[in-house]
C-alpha cells in the first residue's frame, strides 16, 4: 500500500482511491462538473491549472480525467486513500498535488476532529474529568489527577469527509463521549452531559486566539494555549472547579493528545510517544522499509573510490622521484 511514482509536483498511486469514491464523481465533485476524455498528463494540467483542485483520480481504460475540487471541509487526502476496492473494475491511478500536500505528512501536532483527546485548564492545572456513566446528572467538573477521554464533532457533522479534517479557530463542534451519543449541554452557567444526537447552540462550542500568533481559520495545535467558547460567550473554570460562563481568572485550555503515534524504528513502523512530526498513520506510510542497495552502482561507487585512491597514490611516486 502507499506505493507511488512522481511526476513533478504529483504522486501517483496506481489503484489506489478515495475511501469516499465508489464510481466516477463526474457531476458535483469534479473542478468543471464534467469528466473529460484525455491523457493522464493533460489531466494533471487542468489540476494544475485550477485553483480549487489538488487531487483526482484517472481511469486509464476509459482515458477519464476526473480533476476533483477541493471539499468543503477540508481533509487531508492522503487519509482517505485506500486500495481499489474489488467492486472497481478499472484501472484507477489517484494523484495529489505535493505543492499543497506534502507526502508524507507528519502533521501529529494537528487536531483532528475525532482525535481522542483530554482538555487541560492552564490555570488551575486540571482536567475534564466527570464520567455521565458515574456521576449521572452532575455538573461537569475539572480534577487534577483524572481525566476523561473526549473527542469533538465537526458542525454540521459531515462523516466520512469529516475524519482527518483539522480543526481550525473559529469552527463550531460538539464534545462528545467517544462511542456514545453524549455531549456536552448548557445549562444555565454550568455544563452537563446529555445523552442526546440532537444538537443546538447550547451545544456548540469553538476555540479562539488569546494573542495575535494565532488567527481565526488557523489550524489548532496541540502545542496551542487557547480560548475555549459556547458560541460567543467565553467559559471559565471556577472556584469549585466547575465548568461555567461565569468570568474567573481560569480561562485558558490546552488538549491533551490521546493518540497513537508512529515512527520508523530499525525500520519497522513502531508506536512512539506523543510529539510534532511523527506519524499518525499505523503504517508510517510505508516509508521506513529502506530500499535495497542496488549493487552494480554500489560497485560503480567503490571503483571510484579506488580510482581516486589510486591517483593520490601515484602523485605521491612521482613528487618522491622529482625531489
Amino acid at each position: 500500500m502507499y506505493k507511488y511514482s512522481k511526476k513533478k509536483n504529483w504522486l501517483l498511486f496506481n489503484n489506489h482511491t478515495f475511501n469516499n469514491i465508489t464510481e466516477t464523481s463526474c457531476n458535483n465533485d469534479t473542478i468543471n462538473g464534467i469528466c473529460s476524455k484525455t491523457t493522464l498528463e493533460e489531466c494533471l494540467v487542468k489540476c494544475e491549472n485550477n485553483p480549487n483542485c489538488s487531487y483526482g483520480y484517472y481511469i486509464k481504460d476509459k482515458k477519464l480525467c476526473v480533476p476533483l475540487k477541493e471539499s468543503k471541509i477540508k481533509s487531508n487526502p492522503y487519509y482517505k486513500l485506500q486500495l481499489k476496492p474489488s467492486s472497481i473494475h478499472n484501472n484507477i491511478t489517484t494523484f495529489i498535488d505535493t505543492n499543497k500536500y506534502k507526502f508524507p505528512p507528519t502533521d501529529s501536532n494537528n487536531i483532528f476532529y475525532l482525535d481522542n483527546v483530554s482538555l487541560l485548564n492552564i490555570e488551575t492545572g486540571t482536567l475534564l474529568y466527570t464520567d455521565p456513566f458515574i456521576n449521572k446528572d452532575s455538573d461537569i467538573v475539572f480534577k487534577e489527577n483524572n481525566d476523561i477521554i473526549i473527542q469533538l464533532l465537526q458542525q454540521p457533522f459531515n462523516y466520512p469527509n469529516g475524519m482527518y479534517t483539522n480543526i481550525k479557530y473559529g469552527d463550531l463542534f460538539n464534545i462528545n463521549l467517544p462511542t456514545t451519543n453524549f455531549i456536552v449541554l448548557n445549562i444555565t452557567t454550568h455544563f452537563k452531559w446529555i445523552n442526546h444526537q440532537i444538537t443546538n447552540k447550547q451545544t456548540f462550542f469553538s476555540i479562539h486566539p488569546i494573542n495575535d500568533t494565532r488567527q481565526i481559520g488557523d489550524d489548532v495545535l496541540y502545542s496551542d494555549v487557547f480560548i475555549l467558547k459556547l458560541m460567543d460567550t467565553q467559559l471559565y473554570i471556577d472556584s469549585t472547579m466547575k465548568l461555567t460562563t461565569i468570568p474567573s481568572k481560569n480561562y485558558t485550555f490546552k488538549f491533551i493528545p490521546k493518540i497513537i503515534v508512529y515512527k520508523c524504528i530499525n525500520d519497522k513502523c513502531m508506536p512512539t510517544p506523543f510529539k510534532p512530526n511523527v506519524y499518525k498513520n499505523s503504517k508510517c506510510w510505508d516509508t521506513c522499509n529502506k530500499p535495497p542497495i542496488n549493487n552494480k552502482i554500489h560497485f560503480i561507487v567503490i571503483l571510484l573510490i579506488i580510482i581516486v585512491l589510486l591517483i593520490i597514490l601515484l602523485s605521491c611516486v612521482l613528487k618522491m622521484y622529482r625531489y
